[in-house]
């Protein structure tokens, strides 16, 4: 049996984008591997926002951590992203966390380390929608729009460079120009940072608290 715990504070803001591992960390990671089993545990404890170390410097947005307390910066393009319980982060809007097939030619499961990659050419949709112009077809895939010339030996997954996955309709909700914006749509991978409206409010009361508190220090 293998046991690891980690004490985590927060992403470190520019650098490398690395774990910042903190003796006065919030949060208490068991990642249990029990023989060949692979069974894994997380084990988050209750949320003590005063340890929470905030953010700074992010070049892009920030996401909740993995046990929805502490803010963290979301991974940039080349990142890494994904892995055992999201422990690489979460990509920042308009990335997409990229897993590639094993060269082993085994299935793709949740655990992997995936990279954040831009979707190049592609815009936001709602599915289901098809449209044809001058030769050109706008065929809409997992939530985003293919637009470009089809080859008719092309399959959809072969269009994006990914393998086929199981949708799921997700609904959720993103802080976007200070305000919290929510949709439901069918997608692969779960591109909302707050399940809720009510998790998303909360979250950006605590970011404009924050900035409050920073203007009264600049004050002072």
């Amino acid at each position: 049996m293998y046991l690891a715990a980690v004490s985590v504070g927060r992403r470190r803001p520019g650098g490398d984008g690395g774990w910042h591992l903190t003796a006065a960390g919030w949060l208490v990671l068991l990642a249990v591997l029990l023989g060949e089993s692979g069974t894994r545990a997380l084990v988050c404890l209750p949320c003590d926002e005063s340890k929470c170390e905030e953010p700074k410097s992010c070049p892009g947005s920030i996401v909740l951590g993995i046990c929805g307390c502490c803010f963290m910066c979301a991974r940039q393009r080349n990142e890494s992203c994904g892995g055992v319980y999201g422990l690489h982060g979460a990509c920042d809007r308009g990335l997409r966390c990229v897993i590639r097939p094993p060269l082993n030619g085994d299935s793709i499961t949740e655990y992997e380390v995936g990279v954040c990659e831009e979707i190049a050419g592609f815009q936001y949709f709602k599915e289901n929608e098809m449209e044809k112009s001058n030769g050109v077809e706008e065929g809409y895939w997992k939530g985003f729009a293919v637009v470009g010339q089809r080859n008719e030996n092309w399959d959809d997954d072969q269009l994006l460079g990914f393998e086929p996955c199981n949708e799921n309709l997700i609904t959720g909700c993103n802080i976007i120009s200070g305000k919290c914006e929510c949709d439901t749509i069918r997608t692969c991978n779960n591109p909302f940072e707050f399940p809720s409206r009510d998790t998303c409010l909360s979250a950006l009361k605590r970011i404009e608290d924050l900035e409050e508190m920073e203007l009264v220090c600049e004050m002072a």
